[in-house]
């Protein structure tokens, strides 16, 4: 178990990140989709509620590359899955 932990939460150098500053992309994300919630008109909320799709699409593939441990490249693609097949079913 303490392996399984340590490969999941420990960075190259070996110290465990379990949490970090939300960045730019994620709390662009989240004001997105509250506006999107708040907003009742259909057009406006359909155009706000891709727009946030999208830049949960580009915050999941920099966690896929570039996250600091195995926990945050499998969040980001998780996170990438579940987004693109919902964008997918917005669009179609």
């Amino acid at each position: 178990m303490q392996k399984i932990r340590d490969w999941l939460f420990n960075n190259e150098d070996g110290r465990m990140i379990v949490t970090q500053r939300p960045n730019w992309q994620l709390m662009s994300a989240l004001g997105l989709w509250l506006l999107a919630l708040a907003i009742d008109s259909q057009p406006y909320n359909d155009l706000l509620t891709m727009f946030y799709r999208l830049v949960l699409l580009y915050w999941a593939s920099l966690e896929i590359r570039l996250g600091i441990n195995h926990f945050r490249n499998t969040l980001g693609t998780i996170v990438f899955v579940v987004v693109l097949l919902s964008l997918l079913e917005q669009l179609l």
